[in-house]
């Protein structure tokens, strides 16, 4: 007996689900200057670890994404949740049936030629939904490492600002 359980449609949101969450396990132990996220409690692959939920709201705390942003990472936790975890979710149509609404948002946000069947459009609209998180993500990097550094400057400047006026004082003394 062969089961028809939209393997296809699962895999496609499985590789992306699967890149998106190793990438912010990269980021945010880079950020905690954790060497090995593999073997790290919070990022390896133990039942204890964050998930990816999780993960992506630290990046939300961290001012890495915005609410926008964390918007379209929901939506795509949701599609992947349904994929991954709900056996009637077998094509875009049944996934999108089981979150009301999203299949608007997602055609709003996405719009596809309304020539294609509408598991056609829901299918392009996820697939390019998937695609900019993951350039979100990838692009969080830049952002996080901007915003240390800033920080780091701005700390700097705090602390050296007293001595700096400090010396000039002693030097137009002299």
């Amino acid at each position: 007996m062969k089961w028809n359980i939209g393997l296809n449609e699962r895999k496609d949101i499985l590789t992306y689900a699967l890149l998106l969450e190793n990438f912010s396990s990269i980021f945010l132990s880079n950020l905690l200057g954790l060497k090995d996220y593999r073997n790290s409690i919070s990022f390896g692959n133990t039942s204890g670890s964050l998930s990816f939920n999780q993960k992506i709201n630290l990046l939300i705390d961290i001012g890495a994404l915005s609410k926008t942003e964390k918007s379209k990472f929901q939506t795509f936790m949701e599609i992947r949740n349904q994929f991954m975890h709900n056996i009637s979710a077998d094509s875009y149509e049944s996934c999108y049936a089981f979150l009301p609404g999203k299949d608007k948002f997602i055609l709003k946000l996405y719009p596809q030629d309304p020539g294609l069947t509408k598991e056609e459009q829901l299918k392009k609209a996820t697939v390019e939904l998937a695609e900019s998180q993951l350039k979100i993500t990838i692009g969080i990097f830049d952002k996080v490492k901007e915003k240390v550094e800033k920080e780091v400057r701005s700390e700097l400047l705090e602390k050296m600002q007293p001595v700096l006026f400090k010396k000039i004082e002693e030097l137009s003394k002299k």
